[in-house]
């Protein structure tokens, strides 16, 4: 629990980035900043995904933004898991 995995998503090549923030809860988040296409980096202390670029902050939880300049939250991927495997869908 409280894991992360930073992926790339095999059907579109982007950074894409799992949470496990509870035992047998996946959430899944694109890792490209929505402002202007920056790869976001997750920190696990505030559990938020922010952007090198201009600073967007987005979170972790919800992938909505928390900090401009970005206006619409991070692409939410769906996942699910089956017999010990997690899966995108």
């Amino acid at each position: 629990m409280g894991g992360v995995f930073a992926f790339t998503n095999p059907s579109n090549d982007e950074p894409s980035f799992l949470l496990q923030p509870a035992a047998g809860t996946y959430l899944a988040y694109s890792g490209v900043c929505t402002h202007q296409g920056c790869t976001v980096g997750y920190d696990q202390a505030s559990n938020e995904f922010s952007c090198p670029c201009h600073g967007a902050r987005f979170d972790g939880t919800t992938g909505d933004v928390t900090r401009g300049p970005a206006k619409t939250p991070l692409a939410k991927l769906a996942v699910t898991s089956s017999n010990g495997s997690i899966y995108l869908v």
